[in-house]
This record gives C-alpha cells, sequence and structure tokens, in this order.
C-alpha cells in the first residue's frame, strides 16, 4: 500500500468515528456521511482482524454477494498482506465474478506472484465489459510491459469510439483515462498525457477528478 493511500485510508477512518454507524459485517463498518455518501471503515485496519486460508474456498462459496464486496472493499484497507490471505486471494482469483474481481484487483496487484496476477488481469481486460478502470490501474502499478500492446489497442478503440471531454458516458470516458494513464508510465510517452489533458474541463464533474486524479500521479512519478 502506497503513503498516499495509507494517508488517506487514516483519514478515513479517523472521519467514519464521527458519523452514525449504519450496518456491520464481519469485515468492515459502514458509516453514513454526507447525504447518499457512505464511509467504509475496514476491521482488517481499524480493528487488526487477520483470516486463515483453511476452510476458506467453502466460506467463500457461502458468502452471499453483498459479503463478498464486503470482504473485498476491507481488503483494500488491509496493511500488509499474510501468507494465509495470498492463499485467500488467490480463491477470489479462481472462485470469484466480473464484480469481485473488479472490486479485489487492486489487492490482488500486492500478491508475490506478480506474473501469475498480470497474466489474470490482462485475461480480465480481454474478457471483462466495463467498468475497466481498476484493471488498468493494477496493470500500471504492476508495471506489466507485456500489457502494452493489449492497451495500445484498446487506446485506438476508445479514439474510435469518439470517447472525448463531451461524452456522455462516464464509465467509458474513466476507462480511458486510466488506459492512457497506464500507457503513460509504461511506455513513457507524453502522448497518452496529452490525450488525458481535455478532460480536465469535460462536462461531467466525476471525469474531470479522475482527469485530475490521474494527471496528478503522473506528474508525481515523472
Amino acid at each position: 500500500m502506497s503513503k498516499a493511500d495509507k494517508k488517506r485510508v487514516k483519514q478515513d477512518v479517523n472521519r467514519s468515528h464521527s458519523h452514525p454507524l449504519v450496518r456491520e459485517s464481519r469485515w468492515l463498518r459502514v458509516y453514513r456521511g454526507k447525504p447518499s455518501l457512505e464511509i467504509l471503515s475496514s476491521k482488517f485496519l481499524e480493528d487488526g482482524l487477520e483470516l486463515k486460508a483453511k476452510d476458506f474456498e467453502k466460506t467463500w462459496a457461502d458468502l452471499s454477494p453483498q459479503e463478498k464486496l464486503d470482504l473485498c472493499a476491507a481488503y483494500r484497507a488491509k496493511p500488509r498482506i499474510s501468507e494465509d490471505d495470498e492463499k485467500i486471494l488467490e480463491v477470489i482469483m479462481r472462485n470469484g465474478d466480473d464484480v469481485t474481481w473488479r472490486n479485489i484487483v487492486s489487492v490482488l496487484a500486492r500478491l508475490t506472484d506478480r506474473a501469475k496476477v498480470s497474466l489474470f488481469i490482462r485475461e480480465r481486460i480481454a474478457k471483462q465489459s466495463p467498468p475497466v478502470s481498476n484493471f488498468y490501474q493494477a496493470i500500471e502499478t504492476l508495471r506489466d510491459l507485456q500489457a502494452v500492446p493489449q492497451l495500445r489497442l484498446r487506446y485506438e478503440q476508445y479514439k474510435k469510439l469518439g470517447v472525448s471531454p463531451t461524452s456522455t458516458d462516464r464509465t467509458l470516458c474513466i476507462d480511458y483515462l486510466s488506459c492512457c494513464s497506464a500507457l503513460r508510465k509504461l511506455t513513457g510517452s507524453q502522448q497518452y498525457e496529452r490525450s488525458m489533458e481535455p478532460f480536465l474541463q469535460a462536462n461531467d464533474k466525476f471525469v474531470r477528478y479522475s482527469a485530475k486524479r490521474l494527471l496528478g500521479s503522473s506528474s508525481q512519478e515523472s
């Protein structure tokens, strides 16, 4: 977990304590923030929760869809990935679905077997329907150069679809920006940064925020 992520998670935990509790599961607590905003507090981080890999495959099969998503969300804030976690996450890789993989992929990028994870993510990019921005970001984290031809092809496909700052498809715009960000890091080409910059003036405020965040992270690493 990066220093920026640790700082953000710590801020979220501190902030959650001043808000009313909405619900609690085995893995996390959900607090009510501003209207229509929920704050998630991971028990891995806040309570020091640790899971054992023994019999987890059966446990995973018995979980409801919401419990699976709660577990994925809680894992994203876990400070350290243990040997048991590695085995647990491999179970999720084998037995997950599009929704759980989309929500756990940033954690998979922290596993020891980076080649195996990279191959898995490239396969998901090829097969999975949007949104796929989390997968592009995981490829960026892993610095997987083998993914460059696949991402370049996706980049050209987005261009042919006419993705632009005026597009109304928020998901497609954010996927495009994340693809550009990954290509920018992996290739070092300023072409992809230039492709992202117009989205700072996008019609959609969430697209503008994504462009600002991704361009900010790119400039910090240059």
